[in-house]
């Protein structure tokens, strides 16, 4: 491994958007909890289902487009 070598400037500015917009969407996933529980009055079941139906949505989101993505012309 070679010690000291860059990757270059754009590269570097690419992790620091990723880790920027990575830190945005846990962000906004906790305000949701958060919302949850200080507004509604959640108790602990409703928050955990409602931090369950964000991954449920993904999942059921993701199946569908995966095949699309990958076979779309590039």
């Amino acid at each position: 491994m070679v010690v000291g070598k860059s990757l270059g400037r754009q590269f570097g500015w690419l992790w620091a958007a990723y880790g920027v917009s990575t830190f945005g969407t846990w962000l906004a996933f906790d305000a949701f909890r958060l919302i949850a529980i200080l507004v509604l009055h959640a108790g602990a079941t409703e928050v955990s289902l409602l931090a369950a139906a964000g991954l449920a949505v993904g999942a059921v989101v993701a199946v569908p487009l995966g095949p699309w993505v990958e076979f779309r012309r590039k």
